[in-house]
């Protein structure tokens, strides 16, 4: 290629910049200090007006200079373009083909780094965890790559995720006995897996282990406080059915009474003169009505016999079914004879 050959100069400017700079100091004294008014706000008008031409005017004649000035610099630019553009044209099919060999070589030491890599991961026992975490870096692709430089590296990032796994391990031990002993005290147990989220943040032993006794504990808590209200639902049940038994036995007693009161008042009626006696039992009946024992509940209507036969009995129901059954018997003109009653 022909060596460029270069005659240059640099662009020379002169102009009366001191001069000028003084005409403009002294000028601009006239201006100085200009407070704006309502009143002179005409004259301060034309003031700005005039400063802004003269502004104007001189950014104008810079902005030509540079303009004229700069015409042998783009001249020269747009040379220097196309010669590098007749270069690229024969440049670019090179690149291309040598791209071609060095991305072989690239995934040749790519593959390299895999193999050295599954080898550290085989010898080192890591697990699948901490083996996907040694991934292939792009430094070990790189066209200057060297082997035992890769395993160098790949050995220490091992060691510090054997590290880490070690650690993990440990931890997991340490989890499984703390969450052994808590499962003793408790029905609701705990697992590994309730603190998983934990280990994979690769939380602290620390703040694991607080975790863990604080979620024992709590489980502790709520089945003691269920323990204690099931305790005091079966002492309510226990005393409720005490003071049932008490009322039923009152209640028993009082029947008994009753009972004896009838019995009195039946050996009082059958000593009375036989005109009296139907008066009294129309007195006496309606307590009989309440604690008579009833016969059966259903029995059919008495035939017109001279021989008559008796059955014997219990009958079980409520108070209301009681009376309704001497009702029943008494509207059918039955003779019957409690000889029990009281309460089941």
């Amino acid at each position: 290629m022909e060596e460029i050959k270069l005659e240059k100069q640099l662009p020379v400017i002169t102009m009366n910049f001191e001069e000028v700079k003084a005409s403009l100091i002294a000028g601009a004294e006239k201006y100085k200090n200009i407070l704006v008014t309502e009143e002179g706000l005409k004259d301060c008008k034309s003031m700005q007006k005039e400063l802004s031409s003269i502004r104007i005017k001189l950014d104008t004649y810079r902005k030509d200079v540079k303009r004229e000035m700069s015409k042998p610099i783009d001249i020269f630019e747009d040379q220097c373009k196309k010669l590098i553009e007749l270069i690229v044209t024969v440049e670019n099919p090179i690149k291309k083909g040598i791209s071609v060999f060095d991305q072989k070589k690239r995934d040749a030491n790519r593959k390299i780094a895999e193999d050295i890599i599954l080898s550290a991961i085989t010898e080192y026992e890591l697990n699948e965890k901490y083996g996907k975490q040694l991934n292939v870096l792009d430094k070990y692709c790189n066209l200057t790559a060297k082997a035992s430089d890769v395993k160098t590296d790949v050995e220490q990032r091992v060691f510090l995720l054997l590290q880490e796994q070690t650690r993990e391990i440990e931890t997991l031990q340490i989890m499984k006995d703390t969450i052994e002993n808590i499962n003793k005290n408790i029905d609701a147990k705990l697992s590994i897996q309730d603190f998983q989220a934990l280990i994979d943040m690769n939380s602290s032993p620390v703040r694991i282990m607080a975790q863990i006794n604080a979620r024992g504990e709590s489980v502790r808590r709520s089945e003691l406080q269920a323990i204690e209200e099931r305790k005091a639902k079966a002492e309510k049940e226990v005393l409720d059915r005490i003071a049932r038994a008490e009322r039923e036995i009152i209640e028993k007693a009082e029947i008994e009474r009753k009972n004896k009161e009838i019995e009195a008042e039946k050996i009082r009626i059958a000593n009375l003169p036989k005109e009296v006696i139907p008066e009294v039992e129309k007195k006496v009946a309606p307590l009989q009505e309440r604690i008579e024992v009833p016969a059966p509940r259903f029995i059919e209507t008495p035939t017109k016999s001279k021989t008559l036969y008796f059955i014997e009995m219990r009958v079980e129901g409520n108070l209301d079914e009681i009376k309704a059954l001497s009702q029943f018997l008494r509207d059918r003109e039955y003779k019957y004879i409690a000889t029990n009653k009281g309460l089941i």
